[in-house]
């Protein structure tokens, strides 16, 4: 049994009953805790609120591997915490554990700093390209993009929902085969002029903050400033529209190999309907260039011939 002493009393004494061998280990133990607890120091340190997150990590694991390694505690003010205590981390534990703790944090936030480009607002949704550019980023040079709590600008209208259907004016869609005089007539193909987000450029521009190890900021940078540089340029939107939706599957290709390998060499923003999708009718909405929308329309076919059944390639599942 350990009684300690009740609440309010002046008492220094801690009473421990039991086994002798027993109430000699706890009594040791109690003194090495206020020995340690007596060598204890605590520390402030000075992080802005928005880099809070950083520190505290998806729930509250980078806390706690910081706390462990240095054996250390780390108080960090809750939201809504009133004037210049807002910023204040407080870290507890040995001086060196402290000391080490300190240096490791600010080693982390710069790390985490990253680098800003400021994107037109024009440009903002064409080069996110639908949240793929994010995902890229994330599994290719594992680094975030956020933009720093500015309110993004709406999305542009959208052209789909025009071309629908349907070849040369008719209801069908003959077959995608082998034929030279039938492959310009085995697919729907129409051009459009995208609607304009120019009333958007009167805005101020968004900051794409990028967060990561610094060589791959590095790399991702170079990656968004050459979709800025494309989307700069004067774009047209294809929409392609193939016999079958069920032949989608062959120009994604194995967790989409083929359609990625075909954005990256002819530049474009490629969407494809999922099987079973009601957009399926509206067919791939390929933007870019014209060139380069032309471009990836014809390795889209070629993809489509080379691995359907009817061609002696890939067999259906």
């Amino acid at each position: 049994m350990v009684k300690f002493p009740p609440a309010g009393s002046d008492s220094p004494s801690i009473r421990v009953e039991g086994q002798q061998d027993v109430v000699d280990k706890i009594i040791a133990a109690i003194q090495a805790h206020v020995q340690q607890k007596d060598g204890e120091v605590s520390e402030s340190m000075e992080v802005p609120p928005e880099q809070h997150r950083l520190l505290i990590g998806r729930g509250g694991e980078t806390r706690r591997a910081i706390e462990s390694k240095f054996n250390v505690s780390i108080e960090i003010p809750r939201q809504g915490t009133p004037g210049p205590a807002r910023s204040m981390i407080k870290v507890t534990g040995s001086s060196d554990g402290v000391q080490q703790a300190q240096e490791y944090i600010y080693k982390l936030l710069k790390e985490q700093e990253g680098e800003t480009v400021q994107v037109p607002r024009q440009y903002h949704h064409a080069i996110t390209d639908e949240g793929r550019i994010f995902r890229r980023f994330r599994d290719e040079h594992r680094v975030s993009v956020d933009h720093g709590g500015v309110e993004l600008p709406p999305r542009p209208n959208s052209t789909r929902g025009g071309p629908k259907r349907r070849v040369n004016g008719t209801g069908s869609v003959p077959l995608i085969t082998d034929d030279p005089s039938a492959s310009r007539d085995s697919h729907s193909w129409e051009l459009v002029e995208p609607d304009s987000a120019e009333g958007l450029a009167d805005g101020p521009a968004i900051p794409w903050i990028l967060r990561g190890p610094p060589a791959n900021i590095a790399k991702a940078r170079a990656a968004l400033e050459a979709a800025l540089a494309r989307a700069q340029t004067p774009a047209v939107t294809g929409y392609l529209i193939l016999p079958d939706p069920k032949v989608y599957r062959y120009v994604v290709g194995p967790k989409g190999a083929t359609i990625n390998d075909i954005r990256e060499r002819t530049g474009c923003r490629i969407n494809v309907p999922k099987q079973g999708e009601a957009d399926a009718a509206e067919g791939i909405e390929i933007t870019g260039t014209r060139q380069g929308v032309e471009e990836a329309r014809d390795l889209i076919i070629e993809a489509v011939k080379n691995a359907s059944p009817a061609s002696g390639g890939a067999r259906r599942g």
